[in-house]
């Protein structure tokens, strides 16, 4: 369903984190979460106009960036996996 999301390590960015979620649209889409010490998480988002801003989460776990920026993000359903757990 629209807004179900999983977060998973990035296979192409050691370090770093994917959502890859399903969107307003119904769409697949895939985006990146980078970490960096010192300056915490981020990743680009767009707004409603175009325009693209960096959002950064310093000095927080993953888990409390995500609910910081799940609005922005599209972020609804957490799909859980057992493996995970």
């Amino acid at each position: 369903p629209k807004g179900s999301y999983l977060v998973r390590l990035s296979s192409t960015s050691p370090g770093c984190f994917t959502i890859s979620k399903v969107g307003k649209n119904d769409q697949i889409s895939h985006q990146r979460i980078d970490y960096h010490a010192g300056k915490g998480f981020s990743c680009l988002i767009q707004g409603p106009d175009g325009t693209t801003r960096e959002a950064v989460g310093a000095g927080v776990p993953l888990e409390t960036y995500l609910a910081q920026h799940s609005k922005e993000l599209y972020l609804i359903t957490p799909i859980e996996c057992s493996t995970w757990k």
